[in-house]
């Protein structure tokens, strides 16, 4: 069982090419911080669709971007 926790951690290590422990509160910030704000955007504002799109095609382009220069 260890062996197998330890093999996909390896994949997910490799896949993403990040150092977790070091990236540790980057990581968690993408993942909790940044749906909540688009949620937020796309619940409460009154700007047009086709906005809220660009600003979250935007968003998320840009997280893919950091997330693969994370090495």
């Amino acid at each position: 069982m260890e062996k197998l926790s330890r093999i996909k951690k390896s994949i997910l290590c490799k896949l993403y090419g990040i150092i977790w422990r070091e990236q540790f509160i980057l990581i968690l910030l993408i993942i909790l911080v940044w749906p909540v704000g688009v949620y937020q955007m796309w619940k409460q504002s009154r700007w047009n669709d086709i906005v809220k799109c660009i600003i979250t095609l935007f968003c998320i382009i840009i997280t893919i971007i950091k997330l693969q220069n994370l090495n």
